[in-house]
């Protein structure tokens, strides 16, 4: 085999810390909007509140069936039928590589205690357990789109101001410290400055403020005349009939759409000198020998 794939290449990315941690918070952030996760396609119709959060027995559930039963409860339903809809053979020679079928993805679940929950869900089309200590990026937004459901357990959305608080001190409203009378007690009033533009354009340009005249009269004009609705219609009437006379001279008719005078409708053209004999011309006669040249003997 040509170029195998081999076990020591990069499977990992590394990322630093703290840009993973904001990145975890902005998808968190995105998970609690409910038009957010609509857009990303989940149904959530029947589901009573978004961030949706369980009581801590959902850790404990052992079997697929109470699972299932738990989610419809919840007002899942819906959408679990939709990533089971989706679910199909995928096109193409990627079905021979360990990708045979492909999914939706469905709702998210978090908790606290991983024991007996990712048996119980693990067989469900399109849902995912995880733990809140070990939240994975690619799980909370799968093919980088933001805004997938999830259904948090009482104590691991408790645990979030642990893991993923930020603190207050990076936090800064902007616009109310600046807005404060402490900052603007202290501010300086702003001076005029001297315009200065009108200087430089006439070195420029001499008669700027003749042109500039100019503009504003042309300007108050053509407010006023806007004012006056009928006379903006007749000017408009006026163009388009100037219009259509430019077109009926180009096209060599008068203004009424007549013909010009002299030219008769339906009369034909006469026939030139050329096309005045039909007939084909007598073929001509052959050339006499000329009287200087004597004939051949």
């Amino acid at each position: 085999m040509a170029s195998p794939t081999k076990v020591f290449r990069k499977w990992h990315k590394k990322i630093n810390s703290k840009v993973r941690k904001l990145s975890i918070r902005a998808a968190l952030a995105a998970s609690a909007i409910p038009s957010l996760v609509m857009a990303r396609g989940h149904n959530i119709e029947d589901v009573p509140e978004v961030p949706l959060v369980v009581s801590n027995s959902i850790e404990s559930i052992e079997k697929t069936k109470d699972a299932v039963k738990l989610l419809k409860e919840l007002g899942l339903g819906k959408d679990l039928d939709r990533v089971r809809n989706t679910h199909s053979i995928r096109p193409g020679k990627g079905k021979r590589r360990g990708k045979r079928y492909r999914t939706r993805k469905g709702p998210l679940i978090i908790v606290n205690n991983k024991t007996c929950a990712s048996k119980a869900f693990r067989n469900i089309l399109g849902v995912d357990v995880m733990h809140v200590r070990h939240l994975n990026l690619l799980k909370l937004t799968p093919g980088g789109h933001i805004g997938r459901l999830i259904v948090w357990s009482e104590d691991a959305f408790k645990m979030l101001d642990k893991y993923y608080r930020m603190d207050p001190g990076h936090v800064v409203d902007s616009k109310r410290v600046i807005n404060s009378e402490e900052v603007q007690s202290v501010l300086r009033k702003k001076k005029p400055q001297p315009k200065r533009e009108a200087k430089r354009r006439i070195l420029l340009n001499p008669a700027s403020l003749l042109e500039r005249k100019k503009e504003r009269k042309a300007r108050t004009v053509r407010e006023a005349a806007n004012k006056n609705k009928r006379a903006k219609f007749s000017k408009l009437k006026a163009k388009c009939e100037q219009k259509k006379e430019w077109l009926a001279k180009v096209q060599g008719k008068s203004s009424k759409g007549k013909p010009k005078a002299g030219a008769k409708a339906g009369a034909k053209a006469k026939p030139t000198a050329k096309s005045a004999s039909p007939k084909a011309s007598p073929k001509a006669s052959p050339k006499a020998p000329s009287p200087k040249m004597s004939p051949k003997k």
